[in-house]
């Protein structure tokens, strides 16, 4: 049992390791995330799983594939972005990295792309190394939600 329990303590680490990085940028998380999944990938550890061997799947996907990251990028006090970014925050994955990006704020936390000067605010969705055209509306940030988790399921 105590194998069991470690090892499900990992995949969680694992996870979640993997996320801080994604979403601070900080190289010590990935690190550790790395770390864990070493100890994981184990065939001591992986021999004694049985059906918990979907949790050790579960941590090398989290490694392997990087999380949707949505980005709001205007004015805060702007009523459409604001619009904009419920609508990320209702429709992201618990996993997506959502962030509003306001130039008179400074970089984000983990600037990995640069968003063009808009005149309006707009959303763009960033996976697998490439991110979208900018989107406008909420009707239209939906869309391309929906199609993207559509996407992500059949990976």
């Amino acid at each position: 049992m105590g194998a069991l329990r470690l090892a499900n303590e990992n995949v969680m680490l694992v996870r979640f390791a993997n996320l801080l990085y994604h979403h601070t940028g900080d190289d010590r998380f990935r690190t550790m995330a790395e770390h864990a999944m070493r100890y994981l990938a184990a065939p001591a550890v992986v021999e004694n799983q049985g059906f918990g061997a979907s949790g050790i799947l579960l941590a090398d996907r989290a490694l392997t594939i990087e999380p949707p990251h949505i980005t709001i990028v205007g004015s805060k006090s702007d009523a459409s972005g604001k619009a904009l970014f419920a609508t990320a925050l209702h429709g992201g994955a618990l996993t997506a990295r959502i962030e509003w990006f306001d130039p008179r704020e400074g970089p984000l936390p983990h600037a990995d792309v640069q968003y063009p000067q808009m005149g309006e605010a707009a959303a763009f969705l960033c996976a697998n190394g490439s991110c979208s055209a900018p989107v406008q509306t909420p009707a239209a940030l939906s869309k391309h939600l929906e199609g993207l988790w559509k996407r992500r399921d059949h990976q």
